[in-house]
């Protein structure tokens, strides 16, 4: 009982001294919205300074649900000040008094920033430490970008940023700092998705127009974030104006798409984008004979937002993605097949502030993916069938604590319940498999897999001296399929050595119970999600940051990072693999990891009429596995040893805007055959040149995985924006121009032959194929 006493009084005394010094000072709290929409305003600097506005002492930034709060502030008199880039300063002059808290919650007009003329005075929060390999961008200045197809991209605008690449041209997946994108954690409105992605990796679920924030983390992400190994990409839809009502309407090469927001009542607004890619309607132009023997296929997407003021102190928000995919065989072919795949998602969310120190969120979410495809082939003597489908049910709760000045404390908890339907089984014969076999049971009903997550985070951001801050936090999981418990240590610093110049380290470990199964043989959807188990272990991964960052010269932030990352428990199918085979799939996976380190430079503006960024990457990404390239160490396709990144956009006056982008990227790793063979009966063949494709009998030896590297990409894209009014509404023309100069980069690499029509003879060779020349595309988006 003595030492329970020794052990509590200590508390007691500092609770009860705590309460007293509470009660002589004041908390000064509100939220940050634009005057007017009413939307939330993420990031905006809250600054309080003396009288005469020559010192800041003490400052704060409004959350990403726009509240702001400053704990502890003593009696006497001040100035508040709260602004954020694109919007006009607010500021007053105010009184506080001991014990007595108050509330401003702040309406900031929109300001455009035409000239290069911007002062930012104490900006108290720049350099800090949750800008740690963070990258914002606006939905807006994604519209400006060069697009392929006149579409303006999420992802692909992502692609540009220093430290992310693409496996290829066509694909708009995102491979972070040597991730792939399955270990990207996927976020809109909180809502974690599956497949971000349409028919190839062309295009993303992500309706731009529907966007109001676009954060990407590109490594060693804070304790609030769980579930995967290398980023996060937290998005925030639109909450809808209360102004009134406004929208958006245009028409691309490939689809057209519609947004409106507006109010429901005083105090609830909504809005509502959709999205339809066409093609399936292009083809009722083409004669019949075209139409049947060409795919049919077509997407749609639609996002849905409904925010209600309760009052000031109670928010709900409702929200929802749409959307499905769908292609299947031209009807003139006697094979078969259907594809489709799509996202249903929503969320249930209510904010609540319960005092000027406390802030809640508690959100109720359903998730569902959803993939199937049927191939047959040879009269349905032959087919390929896979069917993979996720349907989650999530509840998440948060808490922001501001219990003193130096601290703000985050903590939260969720639960996820999964349920997996997999099933996947290539069939030459279907009567070689008995009726009675297990398989066919598990083909009737799906395989279905259960899974449950559970995570427990707290995190403090803490202002360890005036020039010294800091982000600790752990997360806790816990997976009951595999009895899977692990504590993750999440560490940021960020110090202030000079006038604006700042060093920033951070360190991270991170696991994912989930893994999707890639088909490397396959350029469709039929990867396969599967949970951890006893005999899948979730994926692990370490990732450590330093970095500098400083405004060199006014309004242009120069950083450099250096990053090192590692990759245990990632799963791949091995090289025996078998597509014909009733093998389980759990029994044709092996499992290995990797490692990736680099270097990233960059600089960027944001403000003025010139915007945009310059970006150099250096990096490694390797791979081992015991069971593949007879265990030795790889380069994996995504593994580009220099990238540089140009994006500017260029406003020369109120009716032009003039963008373009430029890439430049070391070859993609390829598997080259290295000599060549004939087995068979003759121990010879030659082709002719009636049949250059057919190498009856030809086997090649193939070099180590991946040793070889196709040529070098690179490319420039252009974008000439023309501003006018139709029926007195703004209109935007835009003359969208892919690969300007006509760059043949490689796709990909085939051996091929080459036949000498002097000598009769052939030879064999290595041959590229070229996806994209120079593309010219023109979109119309008229606004209301």
């Amino acid at each position: 009982m003595n030492k329970l006493n020794r052990f509590l009084i200590p508390i007691i005394f500092l609770l009860f001294s705590y309460s007293l010094y509470s009660q002589t000072t004041s908390a000064i709290s509100g939220t940050v919205k634009e005057s007017g929409t009413r939307e939330f305003i993420t990031a905006a600097t809250v600054i309080l300074y003396n009288t005469d506005k020559t010192k800041a002492l003490n400052g704060t930034y409004s959350n990403k649900y726009g509240f702001y709060s400053l704990p502890q502030v003593h009696p006497g008199n001040y100035i508040l000040v709260i602004r954020c880039i694109g919007y006009k300063e607010w500021s007053d002059t105010i009184t506080v008094k001991a014990g007595n808290d108050m509330t401003f919650n702040v309406f900031l007009p929109v300001q455009i920033v035409e000239g290069e003329e911007i002062t930012v005075e104490g900006e108290y929060m720049t350099g800090s430490v949750h800008t740690i390999s963070r990258a914002e961008i606006t939905a807006d200045f994604i519209l400006k970008m060069p697009a392929l197809g006149a579409e303006s991209d999420v992802l692909r605008s992502l692609q540009m940023l220093p430290g992310v690449a693409t496996s290829s041209e066509l694909s708009s997946g995102i491979y972070v700092r040597g991730g792939t994108p399955d270990q990207n954690l996927y976020l809109l409105d909180g809502i974690m998705i599956y497949n971000p992605t349409h028919l190839g990796g062309f295009m993303s679920t992500f309706n731009t127009n529907a966007l109001r924030d676009v954060n990407l983390i590109k490594g060693a992400f804070p304790a609030e974030y769980g579930g995967r190994l290398s980023s996060v990409l937290d998005m925030t839809m639109k909450e809808g104006s209360k102004e009134g009502f406004h929208g958006t309407a245009g028409i691309s090469l490939i689809d057209v798409s519609a947004t409106i927001e507006g109010p429901i009542t005083e105090k609830s607004s909504f809005m509502f984008s959709a999205r339809r890619l066409y093609l399936d309607l292009m083809m009722l132009a083409l004669s019949k004979e075209m139409r049947e023997s060409s795919l049919s296929y077509y997407f749609y997407d639609l996002n849905a937002k409904v925010n209600l003021e309760i009052d000031d102190k109670n928010h709900l928000f409702l929200s929802g993605m749409f959307g499905s995919d769908v292609l299947s065989a031209p009807a003139s072919i006697t094979d078969e097949f259907g594809i489709n795949w799509g996202n249903t998602v929503g969320n249930i969310r209510w904010m609540h502030i319960v005092s000027p120190k406390l802030f809640t969120n508690f959100s109720l979410i359903y998730t569902k993916y959803k993939f199937n495809s049927d191939f047959s082939f040879d009269n349905n003597k032959s087919s390929f069938t896979a069917t993979n489908g996720i349907q989650d049910l999530t509840f998440r709760g948060t808490i922001d604590y501001f219990p003193l000045e130096a601290h703000k404390i985050r903590a939260g908890a969720e639960v996820i319940n999964h349920n997996f339907n997999v099933f996947t089984i290539d069939q030459m014969v279907y009567n070689n498999i008995p009726l009675d076999d297990p398989l066919w049971k598990e083909y009737n009903s799906g395989k279905k897999l259960k899974a449950m997550e559970l995570g427990i985070y707290v995190q403090d951001e803490w202002q360890i001296t005036e020039l010294l801050q800091s982000n600790i936090g752990f997360r806790t999981n816990y997976y009951p399929s595999g009895q899977y418990f692990n504590i993750e240590p999440r560490v940021s610093l960020a110090y202030n050595f000079w006038d604006n110049m700042y060093l920033r380290a951070a360190v991270a470990q991170s696991h994912q119970p989930t893994h999707l199964i890639t088909r490397n043989d396959m350029n469709l959807p039929t990867d396969v999600w599967i949970p951890s188990s006893d005999k899948i272990l979730p994926g692990e991964s370490w990732q450590y940051v330093l970095g500098f960052e400083s405004e060199l010269f006014k309004n242009y932030t120069f950083s450099v990072e250096g990053y090192y990352k590692t990759l245990k428990n990632i799963y791949e199918y091995k090289d025996t693999v078998s597509w014909f085979s009733t093998t389980r799939l759990v029994d044709q996976l092996t499992s290995g990891g990797g490692e990736g380190y680099g270097l990233e430079f960059s600089i960027f503006k944001k403000v003025g009429k010139l915007q945009g960024w310059i970006g150099y990457t250096w990096s490694v990404i390797k791979s081992q596995f015991d069971e593949l390239n007879n265990g030795k160490w790889f380069y994996p396709k995504h593994d580009r040893r220099h990238d540089i990144k140009v994006v500017l956009s260029y406003d020369l006056n109120k009716k032009w805007e003039f963008s373009a982008t430029w890439v430049y990227a070391t070859g993609q790793p390829f598997t080259m055959p290295t000599s060549a063979y004939y087995f068979g009966s003759n121990n010879s063949y030659e082709p002719t040149q009636n049949d250059l494709f057919d190498f009856y009998g030809l086997k090649y030896q193939y070099s180590g995985r991946n040793e070889y590297r196709a040529a070098a990409y690179h490319r420039m894209d252009v974008n000439i924006s023309r501003k006018t009014t139709m029926f007195g509404l703004p209109l935007v023309w835009s003359l969208n121009i892919y690969n300007v100069y006509n760059h043949m980069n490689p796709y990909t690499l085939y051996i091929g032959s080459e036949y000498n029509v002097d000598d009769n003879t052939s030879k064999y060779v290595l041959k590229q194929m070229t996806l994209f020349p120079i593309i010219p595309t023109l979109g119309v988006r008229l606004s209301f």
